[in-house]
């Protein structure tokens, strides 16, 4: 990917600027079909946030602008995943398991999906429950977005490092060079982990 172009960084700007105005009054749930769920699959949505915002704009290929990895807890299907300023506390930023209606909420996703990795589900249900393990260990979201420091995750980072332990490289090497204000370097988005050859497509809205 080519450095991001002038006109992108202005229109980041203008987006950075607009989205202090988003407005957050949506309500209501999305009707998840629960019953095709599998432990290990991918959540994605597109939000309305300035940050989702940014991703969309870098990310040339970008459908949605975050990711996260379904779980089974008890009788609850959660989401966990990596995420800034959702903590009602206010406390220090760490990822988090969500419920699956929380994630999809109309104020946080414009849209959505939920994207199967077709591999053995013994190794997807080892990555969801890695992931689990990294909501117990309280660890911090990347707010640097570095992919070399793995004791602190983003979104990306976090699906492909739960996949990794189950022997599943996700990326595959796959990454974006942005040199845009505020960001310097190479990053994994969504985009990328979705373009693994064995990703599928279970439910969209």
């Amino acid at each position: 990917m080519q450095p991001v172009k002038r006109h992108i960084i202005i229109g980041i700007i203008v987006v950075a600027l607009a989205g202090s105005c988003v407005s957050d009054s949506q309500s209501g749930t999305v009707d998840i079909p629960l019953e095709v769920l599998q432990e290990g699959d991918l959540a994605l949505r597109r939000g309305s946030s300035m940050a989702s915002n940014i991703v969309i704009m870098m990310d040339s290929a970008a459908t949605y602008s975050h990711i996260g990895l379904v779980t089974r807890c008890g009788d609850e299907w959660m989401v966990v995943h990596a995420v800034p300023d959702e903590r009602d506390d206010g406390g220090v930023d760490t990822i988090k398991a969500d419920p699956i209606a929380t994630f999809f909420l109309p104020s946080r996703a414009k849209r959505g999906a939920i994207v199967r990795l077709d591999v053995d589900s013994v190794l997807r249900h080892r990555a969801a429950r890695e992931a689990i393990a990294l909501v117990e260990r309280h660890v911090k979201f990347d707010h640097d977005y570095s992919w070399t420091d793995t004791t602190r995750l983003y979104c990306t980072q976090l699906v492909q490092q739960c996949y990794l332990k189950a022997g599943v490289d996700v990326a595959q090497g796959r990454k974006q060079r942005i040199d845009a204000p505020g960001y310097h370097g190479d990053y994994v988005f969504p985009s990328d982990l979705l373009a693994h050859p064995r990703t599928r497509v279970i439910f969209k809205y």
